[in-house]
């Protein structure tokens, strides 16, 4: 064999993971499908000595202190890692076939881990699946993945994370829409974030609040930071600054706007109004020269009024 036909070690990692990973789905939905043996005694199939296999219970079916070791949700996590490292599609519908069937949840949130990092298209329906699961954290594991492959089912998925009954996960839901630019889900995110301004409670705000503002100004129109921008007395400026900054920092919005946005900051008396101006001012060529400007005289008339 030449050197250019011989088969390089991620393709026979790929190879051989994928053979595993379909023998284990195939047990698996095996286990599934075999009755348990009622009586207690050995089935025709049987010998005397052998007992019955028990089939696998779903993630679903299984209680929330379940056991999550044993060999073969250790086989099973090295199997999908191996997948991942393969980088291929066929790995990634292997292991979408094991989530679908049911595997134990440490398995299951390194499953839903390895579809992340491959991050392609074939890993998306059991990783939408599992943004419903009833176990938060596997569905953290989900809003990860999803992350990653943003498919357009899958980011709509996401925008729906925003009411999940878990708090984290629905901070980390806002956060993932922030990096892939989700426009189209910026109504729900204005939704969801004055829901969250008009219950918060203390100066800090909340994480949610945070992450949502960062959505808006990242993702949004100029109409949507302008709209955001309104909220900047209802919510604190810990919860609006790093959002007014990725807003200030774009090269779409104009001028006018950006000058706008440091003006209303400066007009604020809380703590933490110079930080965010100094940053502006600092950083001339990522904001632009009339925010840049406009941030500099603000501070300084802050410091000469101290």
């Amino acid at each position: 064999m030449s050197h250019a036909s011989r088969p390089t070690t991620l393709t026979l990692i790929a190879i051989a993971t994928c053979a595993t990973l379909t023998s284990m789905d195939a047990a698996a939905q095996t286990r599934r499908r075999t009755p348990p043996n009622r009586q207690g005694t050995a089935t025709p199939a049987q010998t005397p000595a052998q007992a019955p296999v028990a089939p696998q219970p779903s993630l679903d079916e299984a209680p929330d202190d379940a056991p999550t070791g044993g060999a073969d949700a250790d086989a099973l996590v090295q199997a999908v890692q191996a997948a991942a490292l393969a980088d291929s599609a066929d790995g990634a519908r292997s292991i979408a076939r094991l989530l679908m069937v049911g595997i134990p949840p440490r398995a299951a949130a390194s499953a839903l881990d390895a579809l992340g990092v491959l991050g392609l298209p074939e890993g998306a329906p059991a990783v939408l699946r599992f943004l419903d699961h009833r176990r938060a954290t596997l569905r953290r594991h989900a809003v990860a993945a999803a992350q990653a492959i943003h498919t357009p089912e899958l980011v709509a998925a996401l925008a729906a994370k925003l009411g999940d009954s878990d708090e984290r996960v629905r901070v980390e839901a806002a956060t993932a829409l922030a990096e892939v630019g989700a426009l189209r889900e910026v109504p729900q995110a204005f939704a969801a974030f004055e829901r969250d301004v008009d219950a918060m409670q203390g100066a800090r705000g909340s994480a949610l609040a945070h992450e949502l503002a960062k959505l808006i100004a990242r993702a949004g129109t100029q109409e949507h930071v302008t709209r955001l921008l309104g909220f900047l007395r209802r919510a604190p400026l810990e919860t609006m600054s790093d959002a007014l900054t990725i807003a200030v920092r774009r090269a779409d919005i104009p001028d006018p706007i950006k000058v706008r946005i440091v003006n209303d900051v400066g007009n604020l008396a809380t703590p933490g109004v110079r930080a965010f101006l100094t940053g502006i001012a600092d950083a001339p060529r990522e904001c632009g020269a009339a925010a840049s400007r406009a941030a500099r005289t603000a501070a300084d008339r802050i410091s000469a009024s101290e």
